[in-house]
């Protein structure tokens, strides 16, 4: 498998996600993104048999957290935690790790709170007592439900951008006044429409009373 180091821009969603579900605190957030620079290399040493990294090394690569300016897209979250799992899990200890761990725990909150839940397997032990076991977790449920046709991987700069008209291809979800202004529209649209077809259809009903009665000079009689 080919492999690579997840950009700052992954890595701080990623981060984001776990202080916003509170699996680490607002002042762990830069030091949850070094370990996680550092977890994603010691999957290219792996991979590729490179020198590894250092702590100073996460330093210089990975400064400082940035938060994101808006709430982020689950949808999002979920691809950058898949990105970032398949760049790590070539390490011997990645399975067994403390990043992991949370990671895991991340996924599974941004997938409860986008509506999926975990599938669970309902059985009997020796003694009749129900037992209830997992069998697929909610964030796979997830990525499951997403496909493979979701825009979200590796994070770029442009997808973070809050500048950004491409909202659709945005982690973050749309300002509130965007929204705003774009029901607003759409309500005017509905409206001129209305009364275009209130005016054409009233524009039929003189035309027909034209035709009804008779004009000045015409024998009315037979009307």
């Amino acid at each position: 498998m080919s492999c690579f180091q997840c950009s700052t821009d992954t890595l701080d969603l990623i981060a984001q996600a776990a202080y916003k579900y509170r699996i680490i605190s607002k002042r762990e957030r830069t030091l949850f993104g070094r370990n996680l620079w550092m977890t994603n290399q010691q999957g290219l040493v792996a991979c590729y048999g490179e020198t590894p990294a250092t702590l100073a090394d996460a330093e210089t690569a990975y400064p400082e957290f940035t938060r994101l300016d808006r709430r982020f897209k689950r949808v999002a979250v979920s691809g950058a935690l898949a990105c970032f799992a398949y760049q790590a899990m070539e390490s011997p200890t990645w399975e067994g790790s403390e990043v992991k761990r949370l990671l895991d725990i991340v996924a599974e909150k941004n997938a409860n709170h986008a509506g999926h839940q975990a599938v669970t397997e309902v059985t009997e032990d020796e003694d009749g007592e129900e037992v209830s076991t997992v069998t697929q977790s909610a964030a796979l449920a997830m990525r499951d439900a997403i496909g493979s046709d979701s825009p979200f991987w590796d994070i770029t700069a442009a997808q973070r951008d809050p500048e950004t008209e491409d909202f659709a291809g945005s982690v973050m979800v749309r300002p509130i006044q965007v929204i705003r202004d774009e029901n607003e529209a759409r309500e005017t649209e509905i409206l001129e429409a209305r009364v275009a077809a209130n005016a054409a259809a009233n524009a039929d009903v003189d035309d027909e009373d034209d035709d009804d009665y008779p004009e000045d000079g015409e024998d009315g009689d037979d009307w």
